[in-house]
């Protein structure tokens, strides 16, 4: 396997719908969360990166194949106000 350091890459602000998005690239594959990877009390709207995220090697199963993955430290905005 090729060594692709993932990178974080965020929406252009001055086109609206690209407004707070963002995703992970690593090589050719982008990576992006959806809802359907969210518990189900935490809507997407909730989750917070952070401004430099730094990632680690994460094995995923994807349809009985395990994977390597990007995986990073993310936070949701009711964690964030429950440890104030």
């Amino acid at each position: 396997m090729l060594p692709f350091e993932p990178r974080l890459t965020v929406g252009h602000d001055p086109t609206e719908e690209n407004r707070n998005q963002a995703c992970v690239e690593r090589g050719p594959l982008v990576y992006c969360l959806e809802s359907a990877d969210l518990l189900p009390d935490v809507s997407l709207p909730e989750v917070t990166l952070p401004v430099k995220p730094s990632f680690r090697e994460a094995m995923v199963n994807m349809d009985g194949l395990h994977i390597p993955a990007p995986e990073t430290a993310a936070a949701t905005l009711w964690k964030r106000r429950g440890s104030c």
